[in-house]
């Protein structure tokens, strides 16, 4: 008799499945309403332009067709069959501009996560079927989920995590499943076996995306790790090996050809570069815990998922795949470094909770040894309400997140962009200055990086620079930071160039420096603005022009789009609105920008960036109640962001409330330990507290962020004098 009865035991045969297929289905109905989005890719389009180009016979490119910097440089362009999925999507949704071909795009991503969904359940279910530990299945899946939505975007990844789970069942397989009466090598040829069935999905692999490089190393791994199988020890490091060179040449088997198979080398050397540190450059490299006011949920659930597979991994020791262990580590550690890797490690969590069923010897776990000191009348007793209860429970807890989701609740939290249902995302594709510039005379255009593809996509000239990190030079890219640095570095930067136009998106506010340099000068006039871009031409092509009129013009219409139209809830209005406010207050337009702003609340009560905004309008007023109130609704709502805080604690100590302002900051530099004015605030606030201790502790960070701010080095020498 089993001395170790297993937990699902305790349930009957056919409740057990009935839990099963409803937390499963619950996962597929959530993971298909996260991906049940607004399209907000920043690369979509140009995947779209390339697959047009390649459905034209144009052939695969080989180098950087779209730049005037770098035109010539090598481009391996590792997903070229993805790109064609997204052009004939695209077609299927209409084929016009970008609007009309996002509705084809839904349907592929819905298509994709649906393949990535069945991939996850064909995996979990014979685990929890067999009853492996079913009172954790409905939090395990919604953890997975609460970190995988982030990647549930129309990129190459999205077919990528699929492709990495089909490999990893067909390489373990090849391992525990086989015929010896079959050499090892033809195990690894024969497509009807897992081991060649495994290279088939790879060759497809490193058609659709570069991460298919990661096949070789789980060869690897599962030659060091799979011990448990009756394999010989010399069939075992054939396959490990034979796998692993074959799933490299593979690579070879591209268009690219052989510079397919040293592509993974030329992406980690870019990294390596002297004085471009592309991490700070491109925004889905930032290490996942230096991730500023976005993501709050998401990465305490990281975090916590970091804690539970340490004790899943002790508690089933014994019965745990060692592979997906490693590669569950290994995934961890990438997406530390970045947060680009955190669907590839949500997918790998989830796959660390299926365990092995040896029928040959009994194999114990910690767990297992814990339950069989309970008697079985108690265990029963103890079991049944947690494998009742904590199913019953994720469902209940998914049907909230759903009632969140639907109504952007989730996005506004989690400080994303993108939004429920069809469509563009608002302030995203800079469509309407890219077609202004498709209808000039091809030349080359200065560009932010959000603003590439949609320029690509609409064939509106040569540009600067997009998102592609392995496309570029470093001289390239050095040249790319003298643009964003703004001021006269960036317009010599631009004669340099020679550049035609400069087109740039201004959702994100690192452009407005380099946005307000060129209101100010002379060479440069502003001839279109909306939500979502400018559009700057030679001022002697601008036909008299002025452009802080055209701004002020441009908020002006907008302001009067929004008082006429409905006044329920509307969340991309209300983003619009942001944006037109933020870019507003770079020419000191105020009273035009908390007009905007208040018409925007009407329509989003809970938006944290309206009420930042509209905090900082009040601020500026001297109106520290109101900006205060305003400030702490920001912060609520977004558990992430620093700068509501920091300027909730200048309101506070302004209000003679210093104790509480200091707690505020405090909670400030915790969220954003970069965030220079937090911590100068701090010092000030704890000098004026009579904490010098603390208040030294402060100036000495705030001075690591910007050594040369000569007033405050003197402030903090202060605290040193008798």
């Amino acid at each position: 008799m089993d001395k170790f009865p297993r937990q699902a035991s305790l349930l009957p045969h056919s409740w057990r499945h009935f839990f099963v297929a409803v937390v499963m289905l619950t996962l597929v109905i959530i993971g298909l309403a996260l991906s049940w989005h607004s399209t907000s890719d920043l690369d979509l389009p140009l995947h779209d332009r390339t697959g047009r180009l390649i459905l034209d016979g144009e052939g695969v490119p080989q180098t950087n067709q779209y730049s005037f910097t770098a035109p010539d440089h090598s481009w391996v362009d590792h997903e070229w069959a993805f790109q064609v999925l997204v052009a004939v999507a695209g077609k299927t949704g209409g084929g016009g501009d970008i609007m009309e071909r996002a509705r084809g795009w839904q349907g592929l991503r819905l298509i994709l996560t649906a393949l990535l969904l069945g991939a996850l359940v064909l995996d979990l279910v014979p685990a929890w079927r067999r009853g492996h530990h079913l009172a954790l299945l409905g939090p395990v899946t919604l953890a997975g989920l609460a970190m995988l939505w982030t990647r549930l975007t129309l990129r190459p990844e999205l077919l990528s995590y699929a492709l990495f789970i089909l490999v990893i069942h067909r390489v373990e397989a090849s391992f525990t499943r086989h015929d010896e009466s079959v050499p090892a090598w033809r195990s690894l040829v024969d497509p009807r076996r897992p081991g060649g069935m495994a290279l088939v999905l790879t060759l497809i692999w490193h058609q659709v995306h570069g991460f298919a490089v990661i096949a070789v190393l789980i060869w690897i791994l599962a030659g060091l790790l799979i011990k448990g199988s009756p394999t010989t020890r010399r069939r075992r490091w054939t396959l490990a090996l034979g796998g692993a060179a074959l799933a490299l040449l593979s690579s070879a088997l591209t268009p690219a050809g052989l510079d397919g198979l040293v592509y993974p080398l030329k992406v980690v050397a870019q990294f390596g570069r002297p004085g471009v540190d592309l991490q700070q450059t491109i925004s889905e490299l930032v290490p996942i815990f230096e991730t500023r006011g976005s993501l709050a949920l998401t990465l305490s659930v990281f975090a916590g998922s970091l804690a539970w597979g340490m004790i899943w991994t002790v508690a089933n020791w014994g019965r745990i795949s060692l592979l997906r262990l490693s590669l569950w580590i290994l995934a961890a550690l990438a997406a530390w470094q970045g947060q680009r890797m955190l669907g590839l490690y949500a997918v790998s969590f989830l796959l660390l909770h299926r365990l092995h069923d040896d029928q040959s010897e009994q194999v114990t776990t910690p767990w297992q040894r814990l339950q069989a000191r309970i008697p079985d009348g108690r265990r029963s007793w103890l079991a049944t309400p947690l494998l009742l209860g904590i199913p019953v429970a994720s469902i209940v807890l998914a049907a909230f997140w759903m009632t969140d989701l639907t109504d952007d609740t989730f996005y506004l939290r989690e400080g994303v962009a993108r939004r429920w249902g069809t469509g563009v995302t608002p302030s995203t594709y800079p469509v309407q200055q890219a077609s202004r510039l498709a209808g000039l005379p091809p030349g080359r255009v200065a560009n932010n990086i959000d603003a590439a593809s949609t320029l690509i996509a609409m064939a509106a000239g040569q540009v600067a620079i997009d998102g592609r990190t392995e496309a570029y030079p470093a001289t390239a890219w050095r040249d790319y930071l003298k643009l964003k640095s703004a001021g006269t570095t960036a317009m010599s930067q631009l004669r340099t160039w020679q550049a035609a136009a400069v087109c740039l998106t201004h959702r994100n506010q690192a452009s407005h420096p380099l946005i307000q340099s060129l209101l100010m000068v002379k060479q440069w006039t502003l001839v279109d603005v909306d939500a979502t871009g400018v559009l700057f031409l030679p001022t002697q092509e601008a036909q008299g022009l002025e452009s802080l009129a055209v701004l002020r013009q441009g908020g002006a219409a907008f302001r009067d789009e929004l008082a006429a139209s409905p006044t329920e809830r509307n969340v991309r209005l209300a983003d619009e609105g942001a944006s037109w406010a933020s870019l507003l207050n770079i020419i000191d337009e105020r009273d035009l920008s908390e007009e905007i702003l208040d018409l925007a609340l009407v329509r989003c009560q809970d938006h944290p960036s309206l009420h930042h905004n509209k905090g900082n309008h009040l601020l500026a007023q001297g109106e520290f109640r109101g900006a205060l109130r305003h400030f702490q609704i920001a912060g609520r709502m977004n558990r992430n962001a620093a700068p509501p805080l920091v300027n909730a604690g200048s309101c506070l100590m302004q209000l003679g409330r210093p104790t509480e302002g200091e707690k505020v900051l405090s909670e400030a530099v915790r969220r954003d330990p970069q965030n220079f004015e937090g911590w100068a605030n701090l010092a000030e606030l704890r000098r004026h507290l009579g904490d010098n201790q603390g208040a030294a502790k402060a100036y000495g960070k705030a001075l690591e962020l910007r050594p040369n701010e000569r007033r405050l080095r003197a402030r903090a020498a202060e605290l040193s004098r008798p």
